[in-house]
């Protein structure tokens, strides 16, 4: 019963070794389900890929930070089903990624934000060295206010045996 079509116009498929979908004739693009997997993986081969470019990860972080990001639902699905992300066209508008302004593709978010998190450790990592230094200074400072107040106190005492004041005048 498992493998009965009982939903009208539902499509149902069993591939116990897996799936495999390419989108050109060589099978250099495309999508893999292996056996027992729960995910698509998208072919993402170092070798099926060209025209790489270096990306301002700070920038994808402003980028990231003025996007519209909101929970919906699919105007076909049951109001109660949710999901959250930004829309398609806002998302192309931001990073120019993907074939329209009407998809998103499931590798170009993924990729925005391991790059966005990369800028987010360079940026950890910087204000833990400051704060580090910021940290040390301040001990030294505590030391030498230490050192000023134990002065002021030896003057204090000093006066305090002295049997002129500093104030009068001969």
């Amino acid at each position: 019963e498992l493998f009965v079509d009982n939903v009208p116009n539902s499509f149902v498929v069993r591939a116990a070794g897996g799936y495999r979908l390419y989108t050109n004739a060589d099978a250099t693009s495309g999508v893999k389900l292996d056996n027992g997997d729960g995910a698509w993986e998208t072919q993402s081969d170092r070798n099926s890929k060209e025209n790489f470019r270096d990306i301002d990860a700070d920038q994808v972080l402003k980028k990231i930070s003025a996007l519209n990001i909101q929970s919906w639902n699919y105007k076909a699905q049951d109001p109660e089903i949710r999901h959250v992300g930004p829309v398609a066209q806002d998302f192309f508008e931001a990073f120019g990624l993907g074939s329209s302004d009407k998809y998103i593709s499931t590798i170009d978010p993924a990729g925005i934000n391991m790059l966005a998190i990369q800028a987010l450790e360079k940026r950890t990592d910087e204000l833990a060295t400051e704060n580090k230094l910021l940290k040390q200074e301040n001990e030294q400072l505590k030391e030498e206010l230490q050192i000023i107040r134990d002065l002021q106190k030896d003057i204090e005492i000093l006066k305090s045996l002295m049997p002129v004041s500093f104030t009068d005048k001969p």
